[in-house]
């Protein structure tokens, strides 16, 4: 049994390998330090004021030192209950806190839509069950949340800002603002969404997402009233679930209509955050490593007249973000594993992976060909099968490639591919007859040119497109079951426990001649494309390949490498191999 640990936040049950909670999302090793409001940074560590975090929630502060941090599992305003101290300095205190959950359910609560993520307090109506930013539906999970004390009202505009009830994906407003006495002196509490700091090194796609989302929260201010005309900087913005969102939100001014003026100052500012996060410079200048199309862009925002709307900010940005990734070449970033799984003794997958980097002009166009052939028949005839495969496809491969390339369509491709499985075909039917075997094999195979990729496959090793969106299946596959779901006579959830499940009506090697099955797509920046024999996808649901594929910051191979792992968790009936192209 694997050794496990349980998430300092929610408690929820994690294996040791686990980096975040599986539950919550928090890491489940290691400090965290929360900003406060008007702090830069936490000033003291919890050992050198001697803290003891074991102590009980029942045991009274002393009165002599009446600003001392409450003990473990104390109760703030009859509603918060402390989990763990994360800051302490002279005057505040920081700490993660739960609500209190009542019969009605808890009163705050979080999208679950990873896009959005609005939080949601002090419901008007229990039975609000949706997101009013989205609509998605809201957690039941209780969230872990940040409270603040200090000994003195210091927390600003965040009192009136709390009732406003204000929700948005790019925004994490406070909650709750309240204050009572403890050892008979008053104690000012703030609760707002538990953020993190931003690290210093940031993604230009990170900025590209960011950059929308900050300037429609902008908006949404503006359409309640609210503007900090400008007067704000880095420092008002903090990472939620890898998300920058708007979290200091005590420098926000009420105006009776949010006017152009204060409009543009307020993008203005956005955007000089935004050249700050991709070049590291405060002071705007044309930047040398930033391409043209962004530069044109902060010339428009930061100069005269400016943007005015969201929508027009928004446009803008999105303009030049389309600019700037037609400009630059897709990479293919791969990932491959095959393994025998836990029942099996025998490996019968094979997989080919063949990359070449080809530079014109100083432009790169990577060219790619990964194929995953699941073999059968058994006494190592199934390993043959699939290995033949690999070799034949392979020598063709190098042999007349790049003549292919060089004439790049849809139909050209998809030709080769016919005629490259036809010869795989041909080489394993005829030593099936010389050998007097059952052998034979799968084969899901794709050609990829920049975005561009031309699959085909015989048998049940699938193909999927899988991103931030969602998983698409892009093969559709030879057998039984699935002719039973087509034809209605079964449902899709019936077909996984299918007894039949394994009849394919489709192999490569059963008869001299094949149908290989292709088709032509192409593929987004950021979309992962996976490969994989059926003892992946025959053990682990569509949904969970698809969260570990589009894990947060994965590599294409970790990403394959956990797929393995969860599939042999779950059982590891059959071999398991997979292959991830991811196209950045």
């Amino acid at each position: 049994m694997a050794d496990t640990i349980n998430c300092p936040y929610c408690n929820m049950v994690n294996e040791e390998r686990d980096k975040f909670c599986i539950n919550c999302g928090r890491p489940l090793k290691g400090e965290v330090t929360l900003v406060l409001p008007g702090e830069d940074k936490a000033k003291n560590e919890l050992a050198k004021i001697g803290i003891n975090q074991e102590q009980n929630g029942t045991a009274p502060l002393l009165k002599e030192n009446d600003f001392l941090p409450r003990p473990l599992k104390a109760i703030f305003g009859d509603r918060f209950l402390g989990n763990r101290l994360v800051y302490s300095a002279e005057g505040q205190h920081g700490y993660l806190v739960t609500e209190v959950a009542e019969e009605s359910g808890n009163q705050i609560k979080e999208c679950t839509n990873p896009e959005c993520g609005a939080v949601h307090g002090s419901l008007n109506d229990e039975s609000e069950k949706y997101c009013t930013t989205c609509s998605a539906p809201l957690s039941n999970i209780q969230l872990t949340l940040a409270l603040f004390e200090a000994n003195k009202p210091i927390y600003g505009n965040a009192s009136w800002v709390s009732e406003l009830g204000l929700t948005h994906a790019g925004i994490r407003a406070p909650l709750v603002v309240f204050q009572e006495k403890v050892c008979g002196k008053e104690r000012f509490c703030l609760v707002k969404p538990y953020t993190e700091t931003i690290v210093d090194s940031i993604e230009r796609d990170q900025v590209f997402r960011w950059g929308m989302t900050l300037a429609s929260a902008f908006g949404y201010l503006h359409q309640n009233g609210l503007t900090y005309n400008g007067q704000f900087g880095e420092e008002i913005f903090n990472l939620s679930k890898g998300n920058a969102v708007i979290a200091n939100l005590g420098n926000l001014q009420i105006v009776e209509e949010a006017g152009e003026t204060v409009r543009i100052a307020d993008f203005k500012s956005l955007a000089s955050v935004l050249f700050q996060w991709l070049t590291g410079q405060k002071q705007y200048n044309q930047a040398s490593e930033l391409p043209p199309a962004l530069n044109h862009f902060f010339d428009a925002a930061l100069g005269a007249p400016g943007f005015p709307t969201a929508e027009a900010f928004i446009q803008a940005f999105a303009e030049s973000q389309q600019l700037v990734s037609d400009s630059r070449p897709i990479e293919h970033k791969l990932g491959r594993k095959t393994d025998v799984g836990i029942v099996r003794s025998l490996n019968e997958d094979s997989l080919l992976t063949i990359q070449v980097d080809k530079f014109l002009a100083s432009l790169h166009h990577p060219i790619g060909i990964y194929v995953v052939a699941d073999g059968m028949g058994g006494h190592s005839a199934g390993e043959v099968a699939s290995g033949t495969i690999i070799t034949t496809i392979a020598e063709n491969s190098f042999s007349n490639l790049i003549s292919v390339m060089e004439v790049w369509s849809p139909e050209e491709c998809c030709k080769w591919i016919d005629q490259v499985v036809q010869k795989a075909n041909k080489a394993v039917y005829d030593l099936r007859r010389k050998m007097d075997s059952d052998m034979g094999s799968t084969i899901v195979m794709a050609l990829a040119a920049g975005n561009s990729v031309c699959l085909g496959h015989v048998g049940d090793s699938r193909a999927y497109q899988i991103n931030r969106n969602g998983m698409t299946q892009l093969t559709t596959d030879h057998s039984l079951v699935e002719r039973l779901v087509d034809t209605g006579q079964i449902t899709r959830e019936e077909a996984r426990n299918h007894p039949q499940r394994n009849v394919i009506y489709r192999t490569i090697g059963d008869k001299e001649k094949v149908e290989v099955e292709t088709r032509f797509d192409n593929m987004n920046r950021g979309d992962r494309l996976l490969l994989c024999s059926d003892g992946l996808n025959g053990m682990l649901e569509d949904e969970l390949i698809r969260e570990i594929v589009m894990e947060v910051g994965i590599s294409p191979q970790d990403a394959c490498e956990e797929l393995v792992h969860a599939a042999k968790e779950a059982g590891g009936d059959d071999n398991i191999t997979v292959v991830i192209i991811e196209f950045s």
